[in-house]
């Protein structure tokens, strides 16, 4: 078998690359484990997956508010329902991506890939059968997977990764999560709503590290006054597992804490899909287990090109997306913008939601920027005041000398759409005058960005 380009793995940023470079006329094929894996991990076991599982929780918590004056009685979430509704919408987008990439003529080739030469990779289909691929340039893509920790390896029982978890038949009584990222947060704001007793702990100094400290301060109270137990600068020293519970030993600044989880998720984060590729066949490098890229995503192998979790850039499904469509533009020659990432929206879709876009207040005044910041609440929102989603803000940094937007953080309602208002400013560095003289629907939660702008 013989292609223009093969890409390697079908998540976000292969099958963007796929369809971007079939789109210009070049023969490319998809080389992944199975078609039930198109989508990746954001379609498979990340993104929808979880974020189906959030939506059901914030209906869930919005039906228990008696302040909207609807008593339906004893709600609860039907656990088995709510992953058929997982496993629908998986199928759903997934039809979606399978129509896409093979109208254009783009062919999938089922199996696992691993590189004999610098054009040539081997492919073993599952079924015993071993088959040879050449072609002329390769876009690895294979993504990421769970990191774990090494002192206590999931056992797919009690000690779960984020994967396995989503697995789970049953609701947990009770639940531990190592680590305070987005993963952990997302998990312990679903379990909590639909009845978990959930404890947190982060090593680090706030949940969200590398965010805006004051979003992660609310984040936290904001959790907690729905009943996590939260707990900073903290680690997991031990675990014992007995009668099909475990014994959890958490190291709280110096002092231990006993307690008996049912569950103990790790969400230490996530790891480069690279091994077993081979890559040193092909003359690929990496670089702390990434895979070391240029500016054109070219690999040390300047035929074989990679984007997405597997170099070392934000690990987010639509940064995969715009990597992929630029790796394929790229590997045909085409000129590419290398700032994207500047203005990509960060979004955690805890209860509440948080986003960001450009750079936290820290990083601005490590540049030495001369920052204005302007912040608005939502409390004074009458839209969040409607919906009983009223705790948060809006943070704008500015850029004083310039009169520019220079990054931005949220933390409340709908923030997941709310950044992008914000991201369209950044990137057209657009003036505070100039966003004055837009006019905001009302009510609306998009009022917020107006009145942030006002109070400069």
């Amino acid at each position: 078998m013989k292609y223009d380009a093969l890409v390697m793995g079908g998540g976000p940023a292969g099958y963007k690359a796929a369809y971007e470079l079939a789109c210009n006329g070049i023969k490319t094929a998809i080389v992944d484990l199975s078609e039930e894996r198109l989508g990746g991990t954001c379609l498979n076991e990340g993104c929808i997956p979880v974020k189906t599982l959030l939506e059901s929780a914030h209906i869930l918590e919005r039906l228990k508010d008696p302040a909207f004056g609807i008593f339906a009685g004893d709600v609860k979430i039907d656990i088995s329902t709510l992953r058929q509704t997982v496993e629908e919408n998986k199928k759903r987008l997934r039809q979606g991506i399978l129509y896409l990439v093979k109208s254009k003529g783009v062919e999938f080739v089922r199996g696992k890939a691993v590189f004999e030469s610098e054009r040539v990779v081997s492919v073993e289909n599952g079924n015993g059968e071993n088959f040879k691929i050449e072609a002329e340039k390769f876009i690895i893509a294979t993504g990421s997977i769970p990191k774990d920790l090494k002192s206590f390896p999931v056992d797919g029982n009690i000690i779960l990764n984020s994967k396995q978890i989503l697995d789970e038949k049953n609701v947990p009584s009770s639940l531990l999560i190592v680590g305070g990222g987005a993963i952990g947060c997302e998990f312990a704001s679903f379990y909590n709503a639909i009845g978990t007793r959930v404890t947190l702990i982060e090593m680090m100094t706030q949940l969200l590290p590398g965010e805006d400290e004051e979003v992660s301060r609310t984040l936290k109270r904001e959790m907690e006054k729905k009943g996590i137990t939260i707990f900073t600068e903290s680690i997991l020293k031990g675990v014992d597992e007995n009668g099909g519970e475990a014994n959890a030993i958490l190291l709280l600044g110096g002092k231990e804490l006993k307690q008996k989880f049912e569950k103990i998720l790790i969400a230490t984060g996530r790891k480069p899909n690279v091994e077993g590729l081979e890559l040193e066949n092909a003359g690929i490098e990496t670089e702390g287990g990434f895979i070391k890229v240029n500016h054109s995503f070219q690999t040390t192998n300047p035929s074989i090109y990679a984007a997405g979790d597997v170099i070392n850039t934000l690990m987010l499904a639509h940064v995969a997306y715009r990597e992929g469509v630029l790796s394929a533009l790229a590997c045909i020659g085409k000129k590419i913008e290398t700032d994207y990432l500047e203005i990509t929206p960060r979004i955690v879709y805890t209860l509440p939601q948080v986003a960001s876009a450009g750079l936290t207040e820290k990083k601005a005044i490590e540049k030495g920027i001369d920052l204005r910041v302007t912040k608005a609440f939502f409390r004074a929102n009458g839209k969040a005041v409607i919906e009983k989603e009223d705790s948060g803000f809006l943070k704008l940094l500015w850029n004083k000398k310039q009169d520019i937007i220079v990054g931005a953080s949220i933390i409340g309602p709908s923030a997941s759409e709310l950044i992008h208002i914000v991201a369209i400013a950044i990137r057209e560095k657009m003036k505070s005058e100039e966003v004055k003289n837009i006019v905001f629907g009302h009510p609306t939660l998009a009022e917020i960005f107006g009145e942030a702008v006002g109070l400069g």
